[in-house]
């Protein structure tokens, strides 16, 4: 695995690339579904809810970035994040809104919210 940092244009590029299975043609833009998982015979031993991707991508467009994927079979994925160099509030749309969650009160030793 290869985990390399970059800009472009306004968006600072985190890019993480492995040499596994690949991702079918079919499968790319699925795989950011929640509980997607790609199995066939090679990867049915590998474990996992098909949460990961999903999160990934939901953390990174709460934060007004993007995510990309390009995958070739048994070569290989290469996963783009792109965030922001600019403070969100000079770019967040107005139009959206963002749902905040607050789990702190779950965490041990925390003071209970109400």
């Amino acid at each position: 695995m290869r985990v390399t940092t970059d800009h472009d244009g306004e968006f600072a590029v985190v890019q993480v690339t492995d040499n596994g299975y690949g991702i079918p043609a079919d499968k790319l833009e699925k795989v950011f579904e929640p509980f997607m998982r790609v199995k066939d015979a090679r990867t049915s031993h590998v474990q996992g809810t098909g949460m990961g991707l999903n999160l990934v991508k939901t953390f990174v467009e709460a934060h007004s970035g993007h995510v990309t994927v390009e995958s070739e079979i048994d070569r290989g994925s290469t996963f783009s994040i792109y965030l922001p160099l600019k403070p969100i509030q000079e770019i967040q749309d107005p139009t959206k809104t963002l749902t905040r969650i607050d789990l702190s009160a779950l965490v041990e030793g925390s003071p209970q919210r109400h």
